[in-house]
């Protein structure tokens, strides 16, 4: 069955992205800039697709961006973008019947709606790469498909014509894996650039892409029904965004997200203040950690790690200026924030028609999450997302790239040189310390309860929530 996303959804959709974004997939903000965008384009609804219902001549590419969630800056400029990408694409290889979204978040999750909304002989399907916003493509379903096909990019130039450079990379033997694929992302936003025109100081700190095609007899093993449970979380959260115990939402999560069988999800958050907000000027990431929790007689503080996704929560113990970590959540569990704002940007007022309430900020607003030091912060852990169709990520294999991913990242930030000086050692946890996936994925020797499905590679996946709201 396919759903039908309206004007309302599309509000629904801003908020539910925002929390299960993992705190990356781009800005909430911008979310919201892309969503009136559309709504004042005569938007009226649109169908998404059921990716189980494409047909034998049909071929889906995922669409998306990737980089810094603070180099996107212009979201609808880089819809434009994303749809010279596309036209490329079919001119040059294939026709497209529609696409499908990379991960989660307000921008990556927003993005498709928006291009087919401009371009209607293209669909959406209602489905996803992760099932949560991710560190790396190396982390993503895409990176499974056996079929070769193109990885198509598009790069900014200044001062020349055009002004928008568009590659089409193919292979003759394979389909490019993630860390193929983002070695060509990689390159290009490395070389960055400064357009006077619009004093965008990262021009290419993030770029429009399409790549991992897939048709009927290709897919990926993916989580589905996305946008669907998307738009419910978000309903849910626009009803209680002034409500006081804000843990009620993250309740409501739980259930909407285990309700067969809640003792295998976690059940983990944490109501406090920020205390501080540190960010790491990094050419690559928008990345630091937010402090919260804090006891200053223990000498303990709590902090939500961000690589621009939410990559690890911690309490942190310092003895005699030394650090000790204590690792309580890491991806690829869902690790949300809430935020209390009782002055919101003007833009978020009218969209929801309030004057204060919780939202989900994350590394795309991160002015904002400073300029609210010392308000109230829920941050919240529920495991995998509650998408119907398999969780890969929970998959062993999978989970121990995910972490392996973040601990080299982190060992890369405690090494990494500013001013001349390593200033990081003591402040991130190191290689030996992340060595675990918090909560434990599910392994093959786990009892067949759990799932009535299985993997051709063996290993089990949580239980489907299916048709839980109406």
């Amino acid at each position: 069955m396919n759903t039908i996303i309206d004007v309302e959804g599309l509000k629904d959709l801003a908020l539910g992205l925002g929390v299960s974004a993992a705190g990356g997939g781009g800005s909430f903000i911008q979310g919201i800039e892309i969503i009136n965008e559309i709504i004042n384009d005569e938007f009226t609804e649109i169908e998404l697709q059921n990716i189980q219902s494409i047909s034998e001549n049909d071929f889906a590419v995922v669409a998306g961006g990737i980089g810094k969630p603070d180099a996107l800056s212009k979201p609808i400029e880089f819809a434009d973008r994303m749809s010279v990408v596309l036209q490329q694409y079919e001119e040059n290889y294939t026709k497209i019947s529609g696409f499908a979204p990379i991960e989660v978040g307000p921008i990556n999750g927003l993005l498709p709606i928006a291009i087919a909304h401009k371009n209607p002989n293209y669909c959406v399907y209602d489905c996803d790469g992760g099932g949560r916003a991710v560190p790396s493509l190396t982390t993503l379903m895409y990176d499974e498909l056996q079929k070769a096909d193109p990885v198509a990019y598009a790069w900014k130039t200044v001062d020349a014509t055009p002004d928008i450079n568009t590659y089409l990379v193919t292979s003759e033997e394979s389909s490019f894996r993630g860390s193929e694929a983002e070695l060509f992302f990689s390159s290009v936003m490395s070389i960055g650039a400064v357009d006077p025109s619009s004093g965008d100081k990262d021009a290419n700190g993030a770029i429009p892409f399409a790549c991992w095609g897939f048709d009927k007899n290709n897919q990926p093993e993916i989580p589905y029904s996305t946008y669907s449970i998307r738009k419910n979380q978000g309903r849910l959260l626009r009803d209680l965004l002034n409500i006081d115990d804000i843990s009620l939402y993250h309740t409501a999560l739980i259930e909407m997200a285990a309700k067969a069988e809640k003792d295998d999800y976690v059940n983990l958050s944490f109501k406090s203040v920020i205390d501080e907000v540190k960010q790491i000027n990094h050419p690559r990431w928008t990345c630091g950690w937010i402090v919260f929790d804090s006891d200053i007689d223990a000498n303990t503080q709590k902090r939500l790690y961000f690589v621009n996704e939410n990559a690890a929560l911690v309490e942190v113990t310092n003895t005699d200026d030394v650090n000790t970590f204590n690792i309580l959540a890491t991806g690829p569990s869902l690790i949300y924030t809430l935020i209390k704002d009782d002055e919101p940007e003007q833009i978020i007022k009218d969209t929801f028609d309030v004057s204060s309430g919780w939202f989900p900020y994350n590394t795309g607003e991160l002015d904002t999450i400073k300029r609210l030091k010392g308000s109230e912060i829920f941050v919240g852990v529920i495991g995998s997302t509650p998408e119907e169709g398999q969780s890969p990520l929970l998959m062993v294999e999978r989970a121990d790239n995910f972490i392996d991913v973040q601990r080299s990242t982190f060992e890369t930030l405690r090494t990494y040189y500013e001013n001349g000086i390593q200033p990081y050692l003591n402040e991130f946890p190191s290689e030996t310390q992340m060595s675990e996936v918090y909560p434990k994925p599910y392994d093959s020797m786990q009892s067949a309860k759990h799932s009535s499905k299985q993997s051709t590679k063996g290993y089990m996946f949580n239980p489907l929530i299916r048709n839980n709201w109406k």
